[in-house]
């Protein structure tokens, strides 16, 4: 997009050119669902190095310790997870509800994802 201010002179004293990205809702909620999608199916295969990928920095060490500490369970524990009811995203701030079915009902928690410097979407917490 360029953008041209001129005064009333037909001078130009200010003109930008600045590139816009158009991304479609439902192909950031495509993205969103398949990276939670993709650390559940890594989790149930016992894959918690590559699970842990899709979780940003400041958070990656401590779910690192929790999944380790649930042991042989994690894969079981992940398949109960739940699946994504809806979502909310902003610019670089998303966040999934999952609803996980259980003894007392069905229950729903967060799954907090942010839009890394590096572009790369990453979960931040559930």
């Amino acid at each position: 997009v360029r953008v041209t201010v001129k005064n009333v002179l037909g001078n130009v004293i200010y003109a930008v050119t600045k590139q816009v990205t158009v991304k479609s809702p439902q192909a950031l909620y495509n993205s969103l669902v398949s990276i939670y999608n993709g650390v559940t199916d890594r989790l149930k295969a016992g894959n918690i190095d590559g699970a842990l990928n899709s979780f940003t920095g400041t958070v990656r060490e401590k779910y690192r310790v929790a999944f380790t500490e649930i042991g042989t369970g994690l894969p079981a524990l992940a398949g109960a997870f739940g699946g994504i009811s809806s979502a909310t995203f902003a610019d670089s701030f998303a966040e999934l509800i999952v609803i996980r079915s259980t003894v007392q009902g069905e229950q729903s928690y967060p799954v907090m994802l942010v839009l890394c410097s590096d572009g790369i979407w990453r979960i931040d917490g559930f």
